[in-house]
């Protein structure tokens, strides 16, 4: 999920330096004050550095969901297999569903 959401955010994460993706050219120099490092073998490490090392990525995603994780899926999470068992096993063993 991290790359899918960093190829939609590339172009974003690079503007927000003020660099254009099409009209980048090697060697690829880092344009935050203080940084100047220039030693990316494409544009894609190049964007990385910028959206990580600086954290500009984190101003058009969270973490989150750079990992792919939303609501739903942290609210499965909470349901393991271990956890349903116990469930399960409480519903049929209740006084309930007893044998008659």
């Amino acid at each position: 999920m991290r790359n899918h959401v960093e190829e939609h955010l590339r172009k974003k994460v690079l503007t927000s330096v003020g660099l254009d993706l099409d009209e980048l050219t090697k060697p690829y120099k880092c344009p935050i004050e203080g940084c100047g490092k220039d030693h990316y073998r494409d544009k894609i490490n190049f964007a990385r550095h910028i959206g990580y090392g600086h954290g500009k990525l984190y101003n058009f995603c969270t973490e989150e969901e750079l990992e792919g994780l939303n609501k739903e899926e942290q609210v499965r999470e909470d349901f393991r297999p271990a956890h349903n068992f116990v469930l399960i096993m409480t519903f049929f063993f209740s006084e309930s569903h007893a044998a008659p």
